[in-house]
């Protein structure tokens, strides 16, 4: 999986069979959700035309094929949201209003992810007192994604995985960066 990591860096990172279908799966889905969308979009985006004169370049428009599960120019997440709905002039010259699908063609920014994360975390801490036994909601409501980010280093450490492993999975230039993750009797091993 291709991925644009910390520091802007581009970096693959080997994912298993099993995610990897898991991935597959999702974007077929994705694209049945996509396909759906467009088909109601081009509804939406084109206004009758008692004339017939530029629906059908329209609807085309709006039904593009979209990327295939498995390419590779395929995000992994898609865009959640359409973006706005844009004035643009119709083949017999008249302003027509063109709503865009959100069409999952286009990557998750990672501020839109972030975002998503954090509405994810301040949901966890207003239902915190729910859970058996209660949980702290202010605890949920300081996670952040350099929080999930250090957890999976320990986690990974702690199971384990190696120094150099745990290095190149979170994208460290060099080994010292990554023991920061160590705790002393871990870094001394990982020193001898």
């Amino acid at each position: 999986l291709e991925v644009t990591g910390k520091g802007r860096r581009q970096r693959d990172v080997v994912i298993s069979d099993r995610v990897r279908a898991l991935i597959d799966q999702h974007q077929v889905d994705q694209l049945a959700s996509t396909a759906s969308r467009r088909k109601m979009s081009a509804v939406a985006a084109v206004p009758p035309d008692p004339a017939g004169a530029g629906s059908a370049s329209a609807s085309a428009a709006a039904l593009a094929v979209p990327l295939a599960p498995g390419d590779p120019r395929r995000p992994l997440i898609g865009a959640l949201r359409p973006p706005p709905a844009r004035w643009a002039l119709g083949t017999d010259g008249r302003p027509v209003q063109v709503v865009e699908p959100a069409d999952g063609d286009s990557a998750l920014e990672a501020s839109a992810l972030y975002q998503s994360l954090r509405r994810l975390f301040e949901r966890a801490a207003e239902r915190a007192h729910l859970a058996s036994p209660p949980l702290d909601g202010a605890d949920l409501r300081r996670i952040s994604t350099h929080w999930l980010r250090h957890t999976f280093a320990n986690r990974a450490l702690e199971g384990g995985v190696s120094l150099a492993v745990v290095r190149d999975m979170l994208g460290h230039a060099d080994l010292a960066t990554t023991s920061i993750y160590l705790r002393t009797e871990q870094r001394t091993m990982a020193r001898e």
